[in-house]
């Protein structure tokens, strides 16, 4: 939601253009440096918690960006946050399709890939109809609809067991 409207929101607030808008893109470099000590932590307790701490930073990140989105830094730190939220959702997901099952992992590498970006897809498609509508402050509502539904399904579903039983440390990794 956040990339597929930096560009308005910047030219509306600030006056800037999409080079900036990609000039903050490279703040993703924090995910990729902190990717290696996610997975880490995925290994060392689940990654239903480390999805949860991903669901928190996304959380924090739109929060930033609703109440401090007014003033670059503002939206730095909603990058930083967002980005460190996408990789823990990511990494800990990926744990989860990996373990489901050796024989079928790239198909279900496809599965977890397609929904993935459908629901980029439908978070750009739902961001750009806010912005339209109500601005920044729709964007962030609409955000926080999403993270509503992804904390919902987050509280009802569990971990498989295959992972359960492999975080708690009664099947080792092979």
């Amino acid at each position: 939601m956040l990339w597929s409207t930096l560009a308005f929101y910047l030219a509306d607030q600030f006056g800037l253009g999409s080079t900036v808008a990609g000039l903050m893109g490279l703040l993703g470099i924090t995910g990729v440096l902190f990717a290696p000590y996610i997975g880490r932590l995925v290994d060392r307790t689940s990654p239903r918690r480390t999805v949860g701490m991903g669901i928190t930073f996304s959380v924090l990140a739109f929060v930033a960006f609703w109440a401090l989105g007014h003033w670059v830094m503002g939206l730095i730190v909603g990058i930083v946050l967002l980005d460190l939220g996408t990789q823990f959702g990511q990494v800990s997901n990926q744990a989860i399709v990996q373990s489901l099952s050796r024989t079928s992992g790239s198909r279900n590498n496809s599965v977890f890939m397609f929904s993935y970006f459908m629901g980029g897809a439908l978070g750009t498609f739902f961001a750009t109809w806010a912005w339209g509508r109500f601005g920044w402050n729709g964007v962030c509502a609409v955000a926080a609809v999403f993270l509503i539904v992804s904390l919902v399904g987050h509280l009802v579903w569990r971990e498989p067991r295959k992972l359960s039983a492999r975080v708690s440390g009664t099947h080792r990794p092979q």
